[in-house]
């Protein structure tokens, strides 16, 4: 089955304020807009824009559906196209949000997506947790292009769950949107036309989770040091290279590269090679990827993607940028400047480097990397 939409669920995180006096539960907040306008154009063209309001937020996930008898899926040129980027175009609003996880289907009608700003990212309105707030103007998003093909209804709504299994298991619909205090928000979700009603839904958050602390935060994540052959992958001390202790993350000129095998391993994949060809492919769930030695050039499912940096090979083993880990297994990725060390976490619970449980888990990681076998 090919273009599957793969939605990760994100739990919500307790709310609860932290006094001298106690614990204080802090009031539901207003809800989230997010709303999903349509304007079409003269020339048969329909356009979808994405936007946010009234909400302090980190990322959102979507899956959407569509009416395949009146809708197409088309480029800037108006060409139908199955390319989810070239059906759809980020806003100058959002450049620090990074898009992963890119799907369209157009045979079920559905495409998916998920926009999140990385720790550290810098941007008006951007604070230092790397939480976006839009006002009650909002932030413009996406913009998803159609052409109409016939004279029916768009049909636009949120996926619900039966839509998008097994990748959806606890979400009632397809939709989440986030932040770090509060794990994933309620949304009011709006599909506002020119010619009809607005059509709207209420998105609830997700189930509870414990407030975390420094053991549960290391039990999800991967910490790697540069020029360390030791790492921490969910709680429990690791080898990187058995065979060669000298296969370590490096830093080569202002990128950041890691071991290919130890990371992808650990995040569930597995990385084959075959005789006679200068490169391996990576397989995780319906993800391949296809990468050649020397290049910064990836093949994912059959699309060309380019990096910022090639693959190296050091001491006989492959070394990728960073960058290749976050995006291409929807993870979000936190670099400590000061130790030189890097944190692989999922991109539903990403690090959030000033909360008293990441500071102490780091800390502890370090002294255990630091270690001897």
């Amino acid at each position: 089955m090919k273009n599957l939409l793969v939605i990760k669920t994100i739990s919500l995180i307790m709310v609860a304020l932290f006094a001298f006096g106690g614990i204080t539960v802090a009031e539901e907040p207003k809800p989230v807009t997010v709303e999903f306008s349509t304007v079409e154009t003269d020339d048969g063209i329909v356009e979808l824009n994405l936007a946010v309001k009234d909400a302090t937020f980190m990322g959102i996930q979507a899956a959407v559906r569509y009416n395949t008898e009146s809708l197409a899926p088309v480029d800037e040129a108006g060409v139908e196209t199955v390319d989810f980027k070239k059906f759809a175009t980020k806003s100058e609003q959002a450049e620090f949000f990074n898009p992963v996880g890119l799907e369209l289907d157009v045979e079920k009608g559905l495409f998916g997506f998920t926009l999140y700003i990385m720790p550290g990212a810098e941007g008006e309105g951007v604070n230092a947790l790397g939480e976006y707030t839009a006002d009650d103007k909002g932030i413009n998003l996406y913009t998803f292009r159609f052409k109409k093909i016939a004279d029916k209804d768009y049909n636009f709504e949120i996926a619900l769950k039966d839509d998008v299994k097994p990748y959806v298991s606890v979400l009632s619909e397809g939709l989440i949107i986030m932040n770090y205090a509060d794990g994933s928000l309620k949304a009011d979700v709006s599909f506002i036309y020119e010619d009809k009603e607005p059509e709207h839904v209420t998105i609830l958050p997700t189930i509870s989770k414990p407030i975390m602390n420094d053991e549960t935060r290391k039990k999800d994540v991967i910490c790697l040091q540069i020029g360390k052959n030791l790492a921490v992958a969910y709680g429990e001390k690791k080898e990187i290279d058995s065979e060669n202790k000298l296969v370590v993350p490096y830093i080569s000129g202002d990128r950041t590269l890691v071991p290919l095998r130890f990371v992808a391993e650990t995040l569930g994949a597995d990385v084959l090679w075959e005789d006679g060809w200068d490169g391996c492919v990576i397989k995780k769930g319906e993800k391949e990827i296809k990468i050649t030695f020397g290049s910064a050039e990836f093949v994912v499912n059959g699309k060309t993607v380019t990096y910022d940096a090639p693959i190296e090979v050091v001491e006989e083993r492959t070394m990728v940028p960073i960058r290749f880990i976050s995006e291409e297994f929807d993870c979000d990725v936190y670099w400590n400047a000061l130790n030189k060390a890097v944190v692989v976490s999922p991109i539903d619970n990403p690090w959030v480097e000033t909360r008293q449980a990441e500071i102490t888990a780091l800390n502890e990681m370090l002294v255990t990397i630091l270690s001897i076998i």
